[in-house]
């Protein structure tokens, strides 16, 4: 493991978000952060990714890749994506 997973684990940090800052806006789709092992974020109890959420089915996907939630404030500001459908 890369030593920010194990200094999170050692302060007990239970929740990752995984944030590319290039997908932020992009509407290119749910992607795990470039370069970042998607494993790692599984040692937490929490997996948070955000970043190019446009649709549902991108927060499906994010979901069938093991995302516990979703960062998708573009996709909310402008009315793809309405907070009362989303569970």
């Amino acid at each position: 493991p890369t030593p920010w997973v194990e200094a999170a684990r050692s302060a007990n940090v239970e929740t990752v978000i995984a944030l590319d800052l290039d997908q932020v806006g992009s509407d290119r789709g749910f992607a795990w952060p470039a370069g970042f092992d998607a494993s790692t974020a599984f040692r937490f109890r929490r997996r948070i990714s955000g970043g190019g959420i446009r649709s549902h089915a991108d927060l499906i996907a994010a979901r069938a890749a093991g995302c516990d939630a979703a960062l998708a404030a573009s996709a909310l500001h402008d009315g793809r994506i309405v907070p009362s459908s989303v569970n």
